[in-house]
């Protein structure tokens, strides 16, 4: 289970070389930490975060919980 208790777990896509001993996790656009929790913003301007693992699972479950902002906006 990951805690986001602060970004160090994720590094930007043009700073990643393949290795993934060196972050767990790949982001594309402004992910923000809040309260143990990972922020997928949509600042102005841009088309979003994505955030991406960089282990694989052969086998398993994996859970994820998701929460929308209160107010409207894009979610895919």
């Amino acid at each position: 289970s990951d805690q986001f208790n602060d970004l160090s777990t994720i590094v930007d896509q043009k700073d990643y070389l393949g290795d993934g001993t060196k972050a767990n996790w790949v982001s594309q656009g402004q992910p923000l930490e809040y309260n143990g929790n990972v922020l997928l913003t949509m600042a102005q301007g841009t088309v979003g975060t994505l955030l991406a693992s960089t282990k694989y699972v052969w086998y398993g479950k994996i859970n994820a919980r998701f929460q929308t902002s209160a107010g409207q906006g894009v979610v895919t």
